[in-house]
């Protein structure tokens, strides 16, 4: 199975874009600690950029809620910007979910489901096999009956975990 490819912001510009904030706003946020660091190909890792922006908008909403009804506008604006956030990254995970698609990166339920049962089944014949063997080399009939109570239990708890 190959890695999804990472998706990367190439610029400032597009980091303002995606925020929908001005580039000298990305400028002062570059300046911050907590701004992502640019790969060696001077590109910044999108998922990082969406959890900055987030982290970002939501301190400005905080300090803006604290102020005077005068800082509404800028308590708004950084709402807009958060719910902008958040529809990007709704976007980023749809295009990830298409790309796993196409490289046939997921399974069908039905078919996980099969290979779940394929693989509970293989679980239960190796503990009856590991009874049997047990129960061979006992010479009490009482700790037979117990392993068999505790096999028939794992099989059952095996059998309903499967049900859907």
């Amino acid at each position: 199975m190959r890695l999804a490819q990472v998706e990367v912001v190439e610029s400032m510009s597009e980091i303002a874009a995606m925020a929908d904030v001005s580039q000298s706003k990305v400028s002062k946020w570059s300046k911050q600690d907590e701004f992502p660091k640019p790969t060696a190909s001077g590109k910044y890792i999108k998922s990082e950029v969406l959890d900055f922006i987030e982290t970002a908008i939501s301190k400005e909403h905080e300090s803006a809620c604290s102020g005077s009804a005068r800082d509404e506008k800028l308590r708004l604006e950084c709402k807009r910007i958060k719910v902008t956030t958040q529809i990007e990254r709704v976007k980023l995970a749809s295009e990830e979910l298409k790309l796993a698609e196409q490289r046939k990166e997921l399974m069908p339920v039905a078919e996980h489901k099969q290979k779940m049962v394929a693989a509970a089944q293989l679980y239960v014949t190796s503990i009856e096999q590991g009874i049997e063997n047990a129960s061979t080399q006992m010479r009490s009939a009482e700790m037979r009956a117990v392993l068999e109570k505790v096999f028939n239990a794992v099989r059952d708890r095996v059998a309903n975990s499967l049900e859907v």
